[in-house]
């Protein structure tokens, strides 16, 4: 008991050290480039890739000539620069230790099931190709919705930046019922696009999680039967 009960202590401070890497405040990277620039942490790395991403962004938008703006191609750059700005800090600070948190324990999970009891794990391991194809073709569909759906918001931020930098000549003639509704609609039409989220990601948890239960029975099921014929000697194992 002792042992074990040691394992359990090693493995609750390495967690918690990965853990607060992984999960340092923004509220605290001021004081923590502050104090060294040469620190590590995944949230200052995300933080700082996201500023040098958007200072190059906004130099390249600044050398394109003026026709360019005229165009619909410029979109609105200051909505392109937050959304996707927020994306890449997004997917660095967050997803990426998620995904190399997941990787890990999915390796490691496997590991230890094969080396205690292999034929066991064989057995239950069918459900991972399910939960990978489901997820995977989720993730596809997901990714489409979202690329149809910064366009949209892009034009409705540009129409709402033309809208305040002319809001006297708007007001003026009066033309903000019309420009209300315009803005409307764009939002309108990225409702009805992001709506098309909810059944993928019903999908996709509901087949995963079920998958998740269903394996915890066919471990319970299949592992009463191996104990019962004396392939397994002891709970647990």
């Amino acid at each position: 008991m002792n042992k074990y009960t040691l394992y359990f202590i090693y493995l609750f401070i390495a967690k918690f050290g990965l853990v607060y890497i992984h999960s340092v405040g923004d509220e605290q990277v001021t004081s923590l480039i502050a104090c060294s620039r040469s620190q590590a942490f995944v949230s200052i790395a995300a933080i700082r890739t996201t500023k040098a991403l958007r200072l190059d962004f906004i130099k390249s938008i600044l050398r394109q000539n003026i026709a360019y703006f005229d165009s619909d191609e410029a979109a609105s750059v200051t909505t392109q620069a937050t959304t996707n700005g927020n994306n890449v800090n997004n997917g660095i600070s967050e997803k990426l230790t998620l995904t190399v948190q997941g990787l890990s324990t999915f390796v490691s999970a496997f590991i230890i099931a094969f080396i205690v009891q292999w034929k066991l794990t064989l057995i239950t391991i069918s459900i991972v190709p399910t939960i990978m194809i489901v997820v995977g073709v989720s993730i596809g569909i997901d990714t489409k919705n979202e690329n149809q759906l910064l366009p949209i918001y892009s034009k409705a931020g540009q129409l709402a930046e033309e809208i305040f930098s002319t809001v006297r000549t708007v007001h003026a003639f009066w033309l903000h019922p019309l420009l209300s509704s315009k803005y409307d609609k764009l939002l309108g039409d990225a409702q009805e696009v992001g709506m098309k989220k909810s059944p993928n990601y019903a999908v996709m948890f509901s087949v995963e999680f079920f998958c998740i239960y269903a394996g915890y029975g066919l471990a319970f099921w299949q592992g009463i039967r191996m104990w019962a014929r004396g392939e397994v000697q002891e709970s647990g194992m």
